[in-house]
């Protein structure tokens, strides 16, 4: 049963011979506990065996047992949905097997497109601390059986100048908020969480648009590609102006801010993912410029 509800730590309770009051809840018992002990060096799981409702990262190179995934700071958002739905093969990351399960035979007798949401929640732990508790839920998608492939490819292709964005994002703010910005520690994740919150909705859209031509996919269509690269580029630039501008006045230093605009939108359009985004939306502009000469 320690398969399905570890205790990585030993705790016993201390029950006392007489009754009393509950002090969380003021009802009467007739067990009252106290105290309780607590042993370190518990039961360290390790193993081949994998929880069933439980991700994993497998890592190709490393030939030890994979890892769980574990709450991080930052919280879930659709930056993790490749890894915990299909498999992300940029890091190894691989989705429960309940949700294999679902989306291998359950899901099939559903209609095409989006069919169920998955939630995922659990603890971010520093060491025995609770540091935060994150859940949240995502589309699962009713994917054409031989197609996960391709349309993991294409999503991949999605990510990762969202990826991009998000630390061009949080780096350029810096640039704009501090003249030594290499020389600042500080918490930044709450420019990460307005960026991922800002372009979900769009994504999930987007993967909705793939699903749908699962059959005939063998890369980013052209204009799903003009669509999210117009998204990311605006919202990078609407961010970064409400996040530069939110510091006290007498800080702000106009030029500077300025400058890390600038150096921004040139990184961002310059980035890899980024440039092969362009490529498909430049394509998507051709095609629509052919068709109107053409009628």
């Amino acid at each position: 049963l320690q398969q399905y509800l570890v205790m990585p730590r030993r705790i016993r309770l201390h029950r006392e011979t007489e009754g009393g009051d509950c002090d969380l809840c003021g009802s009467h018992t007739d067990t009252v506990v106290k105290e309780f002990r607590t042993q370190n060096y518990g039961v360290n799981y390790d193993g081949p065996w994998l929880h069933p409702l439980t991700p994993y990262r497998f890592d190709p190179k490393d030939k030890k047992f994979p890892l769980p995934l574990k709450g991080q700071p930052g919280g879930l958002g659709y930056r993790h949905w490749l890894g915990l739905v299909l498999k992300d093969e940029n890091n190894g990351d691989s989705a429960a097997r309940i949700v294999n399960v679902y989306m291998d035979r359950r899901g099939k007798g559903l209609r095409a497109g989006k069919s169920a949401r998955l939630w995922c929640f659990g603890y971010d732990m520093d060491n025995m601390k609770a540091r935060c508790w994150y859940d949240s839920t995502m589309p699962l998608f009713n994917i054409p059986t031989g197609c996960q492939k391709n349309v993991m490819h294409c999503i991949e292709r999605l990510l990762v100048p969202a990826r991009d964005g998000a630390q061009l994002l949080r780096r350029q703010v810096k640039a704009a908020w501090f003249r030594r910005p290499e020389d600042i520690k500080g918490d930044m994740s709450m420019i990460d969480k307005d960026y991922w919150l800002a372009t979900e909705s769009a994504f999930y859209e987007l993967v909705g648009e793939l699903v749908e031509l699962a059959h005939s996919l063998e890369d980013v269509p052209a204009k799903i590609a003009g669509k999210w690269w117009k998204t990311l580029r605006n919202q990078v630039e609407a961010i970064f102006g409400h996040w530069a501008l939110s510091g006290p006045s007498e800080d702000m230093d106009m030029q500077r801010i300025i400058l890390a605009k600038h150096g921004l939108m040139k990184k961002f359009v310059g980035s890899k993912g980024m440039k092969a985004l362009a490529q498909r939306f430049s394509d998507s502009q051709q095609q629509d410029s052919d068709t109107k000469i053409t009628a």
